[in-house]
């Protein structure tokens, strides 16, 4: 996803952080390291896709779709669930 911009709005935000603890904000940081891209279940016509890495010392879930001016627009962002930590670890460490 390099050089992608990454964008949600305000309301997600809030929205995400109350309901996750996490700052969607911030999912710049989960492609700092190493990520497991497959895809997400899909709503309507929009084409969704999880990245599972790490940011601030754990395995979290970016759930994300690509539009087609390089702008990645984040979704939702929270804690890994134990199948995809396992799937990251196997082919990650």
């Amino acid at each position: 996803m390099s050089g992608a911009a990454l964008v949600s709005d305000e309301a997600k935000r809030a929205s995400n952080i109350q309901k996750h603890g996490f700052d969607v904000g911030d999912a710049d940081l989960i492609f700092e390291g190493d990520v497991v891209v497959t895809p997400a279940r899909s709503v309507g016509d929009e084409v969704r896709q999880m990245a599972v890495g790490t940011m601030l010392g754990g395995h979290v879930t970016l759930i994300f779709t690509e539009r087609g001016d390089g702008v990645i627009r984040c979704i939702s962002l929270r804690r890994a669930r134990p199948d995809e930590r396992r799937k990251y670890q196997a082919l990650h460490g």
